[in-house]
């Protein structure tokens, strides 16, 4: 089995509650101040890097109507994609990394993710906290909750994810 670095309760829950506990809509402008309260640095524009444990510490951050609608971040190294032993070790450290954000979050997932295989949390303020499944890594995904609205309204109109505006 491939050994691969998963990050543990201790190292994501005050990165959750951080996060999770923001006063949305941020202006884009205060990401960097989030950035450093989390202790982590800009990288770029519209990229952080984190402090966990992971082997690749990009972070993207995500941008609507001017306002930070996104934190994404890996939560375990990556694996290539020719290598067996280390997907199969991460499909095994998924439902790990559920259990590790449920008691980060305090809560059971709220579903799942509406296009990609994967958990969610809806949070109080409308945010929500993804799992997605099936990826090179074990990534969170930390949303607004204007970005969560998007997919909401998406939803709730019968858009098919599947093909673009111009389809």
């Amino acid at each position: 089995m491939a050994d691969i670095h998963v990050v543990s309760v201790e190292e994501l829950k005050p990165v959750l509650a951080v996060l999770t506990n923001l006063q949305w809509p941020i202006p884009f402008e205060q990401a960097p101040k989030i950035v450093e309260q989390l202790g982590w640095s800009m990288f770029g524009r519209r990229g952080a890097l984190s402090t966990l444990p992971v082997s690749l510490q990009t972070v993207g951050l995500g941008s609507l109507d001017g306002c930070l609608s996104r934190v994404d971040f890996r939560v375990s190294d990556p694996v290539d994609e020719s290598d067996e032993a280390g997907r199969q070790a991460l499909a095994e450290a998924y439902p790990a990394m559920l259990a590790t954000i449920t008691t980060c979050l305090g809560f059971d997932p709220t579903g799942t993710l509406w296009v990609n295989p994967g958990a969610k949390w809806d949070l109080p303020n409308g945010g929500r906290v993804n799992l997605p499944a099936g990826m090179r890594s074990l990534l969170v995904e930390v949303w607004s909750a204007e970005w969560s609205e998007v997919e909401r309204l998406a939803i709730a109109h019968g858009i098919d994810p599947e093909h673009t505006v111009t389809d």
